[in-house]
């Protein structure tokens, strides 16, 4: 245990002091009694209950993969109830140390979570970034106590050591990094508006035939009359749209396939500056950068194959939630055995309309593995027989036209908010250790803000 917090690092600058954790905030345990929650006490909706596996590497909880609690449930408990902003930290295993605000009005904790809480909001602030720091994410590993299953206590926490600065460089350190925080934030929100524009403009078309409905309605045009001529004004004998085929949606692609993965065991085909995606990663709506990378010599010496830029793939196994997910490729790279890569036919459909139709898809993906394999995994077979509905490849124009630029717009959101999330995580450590002040880590983020 570390006693002497001045052992901990060098000289702080001019004006900072040494404070440990539980002098700044207090600890809330989950609630580990009899009332803690069986995996058979989750339900579809309800209060959300957070684990280590709802915690995002940007520091925010996962709501597409939340967990939730019947409010009877949550009353039992007594404690480990979170309230918005609160701060919640891993404790144990290999995620250690993994931290994240909560934005949830209420919940609870798994027991591998703590809760920190301060009363003071640019101190939260502060810890949640010291703590999400590389400065800080050393500490779980310098306090943890060294068994084969890595494990923290509010104990040990609360002898964390926190440098601090004088308020005013504590409050202007925070609104910096806030707003960072904000720019990144307002972005992701904005492409969650982006794509729902997107898949409402498909599903209108191309899934539910509304202009087409309407036609046959006596209702009044709700596009611009030359697209709105494009649509035929009856159904078929199948309930689609007269003179629309229905193909296998192999025919809709010029390429369908799935990769490889290097040998493991081999260093010198990891590491790399070839980007490589495995199915976890598919949980973004857009992929502009993986989480690791190979070499040219791991290409070489492996089944993996490229899916160039525009590519929708599709995780077709993995634990949890990932089976069926989708994603739209903003660049070359190269994929797993457990993915499958989807190449846009020019003269049948686009890439973005290819990604749509299959991004829609998660649930009926789900079905067919499970009644179509053993494994619950899917194929590219599986995927090129379904049935899919193409029109006449004007409207496929214009309709891609119109969502496009919606997905084009989301990517390049997106490579922003990397580039800002990289210029505060370079910030961090810097300004958390005094190394970088304020006032220099103003004029650079000014400089590209």
């Amino acid at each position: 245990m570390i006693d002497d917090l001045r052992s901990f690092n060098a000289e702080l600058p001019e004006g900072w002091r040494w404070a440990k954790l539980g002098q700044l905030a207090r600890f809330i345990n989950g609630d580990r009694g009899k009332n803690y929650p069986s995996p058979t006490d989750r339900v579809c909706s309800g209060v959300p209950f957070i684990n280590t596996g709802h915690i995002d590497s940007n520091g925010r909880l996962n709501r597409d993969r939340m967990e939730y609690i019947a409010r009877e449930t949550f009353e039992k408990l007594g404690s480990g109830k979170v309230c918005r902003g609160d701060i919640v930290y891993c404790l144990r295993g290999s995620t250690i140390g993994k931290v994240a605000r909560n934005e949830f009005a209420e919940g609870a904790i798994a027991s591998s979570l703590i809760i920190i809480r301060s009363g003071n909001p640019y101190l939260q602030s502060f810890i949640y970034h010291y703590l999400s720091s590389s400065v800080g994410q050393r500490l779980a590993r310098t306090f943890d106590n060294g068994s084969a299953q890595p494990n923290l206590s509010a104990r040990v926490l609360a002898n964390y050591p926190i440098p601090l600065p004088p308020q005013a460089d504590l409050t202007r350190m925070c609104e910096l990094l806030g707003a960072l925080d904000d720019k990144i934030e307002l972005s992701r929100q904005m492409n969650e508006t982006l794509e729902a524009m997107a898949r409402a403009i498909f599903e209108d078309w191309f899934v539910d035939f509304g202009p087409t409905r309407a036609k046959m309605e006596g209702r009044a045009p709700y596009l611009a009359p030359d697209l709105w001529s494009l649509f035929p004004g009856r159904l078929n004998g199948e309930h689609k749209p007269e003179g629309w085929k229905i193909v296998p949606l192999g025919q809709c692609c010029s390429a369908i396939f799935s990769g490889g993965t290097p040998s493991t065991t081999v260093a010198e085909f990891w590491g790399g500056d070839v980007p490589w995606l495995s199915p976890g990663e598919t949980r973004n709506l857009v992929v502009t950068k993986t989480e690791r990378s190979i070499t040219q010599a791991g290409v070489d010496n492996s089944s993996t194959r490229l899916a160039t830029k525009g590519s929708a793939v599709i995780a077709s196994a993995g634990q949890g939630n990932t089976r069926g997910q989708t994603a739209f490729l903003a660049r070359d790279m190269y994929i797993n055995q457990s993915i499958i890569a989807l190449k846009a036919d020019k003269l049948v459909t686009t890439d973005a309309l290819l990604f749509l139709d299959v991004n829609r898809r998660y649930d009926q993906f789900r079905q067919i593995s499970d009644s179509n394999s053993s494994r619950g995994s899917l194929t590219t077979k599986m995927v090129a027989s379904l049935p899919s509905v193409v029109p006449p490849l004007e409207l496929i124009r214009q309709a891609d036209s119109c969502v496009s630029p919606l997905l084009n717009r989301i990517v390049a959101n997106d490579f922003e908010s990397r580039t800002l999330a990289a210029i505060r995580d370079l910030l961090l450590p810097k300004l958390m250790s005094g190394e970088i002040r304020v006032k220099d880590a103003d004029r650079l983020v000014g400089e590209v803000a």
